[in-house]
């Protein structure tokens, strides 16, 4: 399953995780809590309520991204060195749970984005599971 007009990344895109730099947590926090808009969120028991804090390192993140522009490979990058990136359109935020479980934290779109993205991002999670117990 895939869609050319974003790209879609979970820690199988890395080969398994990585840690995000702040500056790509300052991002999709950044995107998460302007979609999330004035009224209060209602309707989800999530686990953790918070995203970003060093304290969480054991959370995965799912994020897809608009069309993509080339970013120049920063020195000491990585696997993630000269990827494709664009704006952020939609994030999952998973918890640890249990001895190798995953519990849903936040699930947030740009309303400009297409229907089902966040749909689209939970099944491409759930592909990439196997590889987070490596």
């Amino acid at each position: 399953m895939q869609r050319s007009e974003f790209r879609v990344h979970t820690p199988a895109t890395y080969g398994g995780p990585v840690t995000l730099t702040e500056a790509e947590r300052d991002r999709i926090h950044a995107a998460a809590v302007s979609w999330r808009g004035t009224t209060a969120e209602r309707g989800f028991s999530m686990a953790l309520g918070r995203f970003g804090d060093p304290a969480d390192a054991g959370c995965v993140v799912v994020t897809a991204h608009g069309p993509a522009q080339v970013s120049p490979p920063a020195a000491g990058a990585g696997p993630r060195g000269g990827e494709e990136t664009g704006d952020v359109q939609a994030v999952l935020h998973f918890v640890p749970w249990g001895r190798d479980g995953l519990s849903l934290d936040l699930m947030r779109r740009d309303l400009r984005a297409d229907p089902g993205l966040n749909e689209f991002l939970i099944v491409r999670a759930l592909e990439a599971a196997p590889e987070l117990d490596e």
